[in-house]
C-alpha cells in the first residue's frame, strides 16, 4: 500500500486530486488508528491524547503541504511552522491552501 501511494504521489501530474487524496487519507489513516487503538483495549486518556495529537498533525498537514501546479511536485514545510512559498524544483510561485 506504501508503495502504491509513493508512486501515486511521485507520477501523477494532478495537483489538487494530490491534495484531496492527502487529506482524505491522512484523515482515513488517523481514524483506522485511533480504531485500532480502541480495540486493542487503551484507556480512555490514552485516546483522548493520541486524538489531540493526531489532531495536530493534521492541521500541519493540510496548512503546511503544498503542491506546486507547474511541476506537481510536493513542497515540505522550509522549517516547523513555515510552509513554502516557492517550489523547491522549478522556483514557481505557490498557491495558499
Amino acid at each position: 500500500m506504501g508503495f502504491l501511494a509513493l508512486a501515486f504521489f511521485n507520477f501523477n501530474k494532478n495537483a489538487p486530486l494530490k491534495r484531496r487524496i492527502l487529506i482524505v487519507g491522512s484523515i482515513a489513516t488517523n481514524v483506522m488508528l485511533l480504531v485500532f487503538f480502541w480495540v486493542i483495549g487503551a484507556p480512555p486518556l490514552f485516546l483522548v491524547a493520541a486524538v489531540g495529537v493526531m489532531c495536530y498533525g493534521l492541521w500541519q498537514t493540510i496548512h503546511l503541504m503544498r503542491f506546486c501546479h507547474v511541476c506537481n511536485a510536493l513542497n515540505a514545510p522550509q522549517d516547523h511552522r513555515q510552509a513554502r512559498t516557492e517550489c523547491r524544483n522549478c522556483e514557481a510561485a505557490l498557491a495558499e491552501p
